[in-house]
């Protein structure tokens, strides 16, 4: 089951096209220490850095009705 929810995780332009763009961003990167000046560059451009979860939701998280009759602890 867990490997048909980690293909299911990656399907879709959102998830699955995501994969690419982090891996077309550690290419650009090339070696960790590249690292610092890549964050900089991209803040001072505006870009995004992927591979840090999912976007905040403006008006409301798809998921939350889903979610809402989950038991908390």
């Amino acid at each position: 089951m867990s490997v048909a929810a980690a293909i299911a995780a990656l399907r879709g332009p959102k998830h699955g096209g995501a994969t690419s763009h982090v891996l077309n961003m550690l290419d650009e990167i090339g070696h960790p220490r590249h690292v610092p000046a890549f964050i900089e560059s991209a803040k001072r451009d505006r870009r995004l850095v992927m591979g840090f979860g999912h976007r905040i939701y403006k008006s409301y998280d798809r998921a939350q009705p889903w979610c809402a009759s989950w038991p908390t602890r």
